[in-house]
């Protein structure tokens, strides 16, 4: 899966270059906000706001038909928030759990557009992504309370996880535009990872994704 993947990317960085010389070239920015989540063999995982930034072309192929390839730096990952309480022997432990892992990837795109009229857009691609770093953070709060008071103790985790983590992550996104005749526009987009982010070395058959919903904006120079 991933060799057909990056072939296809390859194909199409191809047809890119081969057309570049005859097409009209925009070349432009986007950024906006990732609801970003782990999904598979994964419990209690829930979503992680973050962000994204980077730069875009949009080289027509046609009237409707436009190739858009994209260098993003995305933040992806995911939350886990826990909380419980328990009664024994007339003591009640409490516990709190509140803990984010984070991680940080270049991101390369390539997505065939179409447009549907004048400013609406709908994109659908692959892409590849490089791992720059993996980070865990958390609290942890434990507080026990019976006839004698209470004893509370908090701990706070800050690591780097990037050694747990597949060094590359592929996947495909799909998702719409809508653009202004000024270049500016607003876009959502989902993006599927078909990788395990399981370090390929680490002794697991977990299965691990990224699952991100993308919402933002862009702007587009050259219309």
């Amino acid at each position: 899966m991933k060799k057909q993947m990056i072939t296809m990317m390859v194909a199409a960085a191809a047809v890119m270059t081969s057309t570049v010389a005859t097409a009209q070239l925009n070349f432009g920015g986007r950024a906006g906000l990732n609801l970003a989540n782990q999904v598979g063999d994964v419990e209690e995982a829930s979503i992680l706001p973050s962000f994204y930034v980077g730069a875009a072309l949009q080289l027509d192929l046609g009237d409707k038909l436009f190739l858009a390839p994209e260098l993003n730096f995305s933040i992806k990952g995911a939350s886990d928030k826990s909380k419980t309480s328990t009664t024994i022997a007339g003591t009640t432990v409490e516990t709190e759990y509140d803990a984010k892992i984070k991680t940080s990837y270049i991101e390369v795109p390539i997505n065939i557009g179409f447009r549907l009229g004048d400013k609406l857009q709908v994109k659908a691609g692959p892409y590849i992504g490089l791992l720059m770093g993996a980070n865990y953070s958390g609290d942890y709060t434990s507080t026990s309370s019976g006839p004698g008071g209470s004893v509370t103790v908090s701990e706070s985790i800050d690591e780097d996880f990037k050694e747990f983590y597949n060094g590359t992550d592929f996947g495909i996104n799909v998702g719409l535009a809508f653009q202004t005749e000024s270049g500016f526009g607003v876009e959502a987009r989902l993006t599927q990872g078909l990788s395990n982010l399981a370090d390929p070395d680490l002794e697991t058959d977990d299965k691990i994704s990224n699952q991100v919903i993308s919402v933002g904006v862009f702007y587009m120079l050259g219309n």
